[in-house]
C-alpha cells in the first residue's frame, strides 16, 4: 500500500514537474512571440518600402500627365 506521505511526495513531484513543463512552455511561447514580432517587423518594413515605391510611381505618372502651362485666364 502507498502511505499518505508517499502520496503527498508523489503529488509534490508531479506538481514540480508540471511547473517545469509550464516554465518550458512559457519559454517556448516567449521565443515564439519574439520570432513572430521580428517577422512582423520585417514584413512591415517590406510593405513600407513597396508602398513608397508604388506611391512614387503613381505620383510620377500623374505629374507627367498634368499640363505645365498657363492659360489666358491665369494671367
Amino acid at each position: 500500500m502507498i502511505s499518505e506521505a508517499d502520496r503527498k511526495t508523489a503529488g509534490l513531484n508531479a506538481g514540480s514537474s508540471l511547473e517545469n513543463a509550464e516554465a518550458q512552455a512559457s519559454g517556448c511561447l516567449e521565443s515564439a512571440e519574439e520570432i513572430m514580432l521580428e517577422a512582423n517587423r520585417k514584413v512591415a518594413q517590406i510593405l513600407r518600402r513597396e508602398s513608397q515605391t508604388v506611391l512614387k510611381q503613381v505620383l510620377d505618372e500623374a505629374s507627367n500627365i498634368m499640363k505645365n502651362q498657363y492659360s489666358r485666364s491665369d494671367v
